[in-house]
């Protein structure tokens, strides 16, 4: 069976059946992403999160960190045991950030957002099982044309099929998988992937209000179904919920970690979290 045929399962997770994911073994790498909508504003609520994680992950893409060039100032927000690399917007939306633990060697990859067009990108370069894969943060304006975009998606995935690299793409996206069966430019965005084997890793609703439930925060890789874990974390960080994938890895390895107190969520039930937040 190829890859591209296995679906990989994808929960919601509260925050103590996440860390489980993690602590099983400590060697793998896990990458969250979260569409913060303000870093400035939501920055405390990350770090919440991250005190209340015993193996935090190795790898935080952000989203609309709402961060503007216009503004004049480098906003400088660190976290505790991560380097960061970041990327402001020429608007009012959009900005990147990517956390990185300080002991995992990077390598920033200019000449792969160089290909991406009128959509804000930020990629870099790890060894994953002394393997180098690349891992792109992606958003994509509401106004931004999807058939523009995906033509700019698949000349960065031909760039990278050429280039023999594994790759892990997330971000916001602003496109409902929920719909690829019935709209057509998201079918066409999705049969992109599809050309170059790609798994879609996230795959219910992490866009969850009173009158819809979207899909619109998306992960896609061409690394081997059997490596991943993927799921959704249900927290109020933002109005998007965080998602994760983690790659299962037997390399040895020793994290730099932040001690501190956490909070008991074991009583904390995530089917009844995600009904009570449809309600009005």
């Amino acid at each position: 069976m190829k890859d591209e045929d296995i679906e990989v399962g994808c929960d919601y997770h509260d925050i103590n059946s996440f860390d489980q994911l993690n602590t099983q073994n400590k060697n793998n790498i896990c990458l969250l992403h979260v569409n913060i909508r303000s870093l400035r504003i939501n920055i405390e609520k990350l770090s919440m999160i991250l005190a209340d994680l015993q193996v935090p992950p190795q790898i935080i893409g952000l989203s609309e960190t709402k961060l503007n060039k216009k503004q004049g100032v480098n906003f400088s927000i660190t976290l505790e045991c991560y380097n960061f690399l970041h990327s402001d917007s020429d608007t009012m939306a959009g900005g990147f950030r990517i956390y990185i633990n300080n002991s995992l060697s990077y390598q920033l990859r200019n000449d792969i957002s160089a290909t991406f067009g009128n959509s804000e990108s930020l990629w870099i370069e790890v060894c994953i099982c002394n393997k180098k894969c690349a891992i792109g943060v992606i958003y994509r304006h509401r106004n931004n044309d999807i058939q523009s975009f995906t033509h700019n998606l698949r000349e960065t995935l031909h760039y990278l099929s050429n280039s023999k690299l594994p790759f892990l793409i997330c971000g916001d996206i602003n496109i409902n998988l929920l719909q690829q069966d019935t709209v057509v430019s998201v079918s066409n965005y999705v049969k992109t992937y599809n050309l170059y084997n790609c798994l879609e890793l996230i795959t219910k609703p992490n866009r969850i209000t009173t009158t819809s439930s979207t899909l619109i925060d998306h992960i896609y890789t061409n690394l081997p179904a059997t490596k991943l874990t993927s799921g959704i974390l249900i927290n109020d960080l933002s109005d998007h919920l965080p998602f994760f994938v983690t790659i299962k890895s037997k390399i040895s390895r020793k994290w730099n970690l932040k001690s501190c107190n956490r909070h008991d969520y074991s009583n904390f039930n995530a089917e009844n979290f995600v009904t009570e937040s449809k309600k009005p």
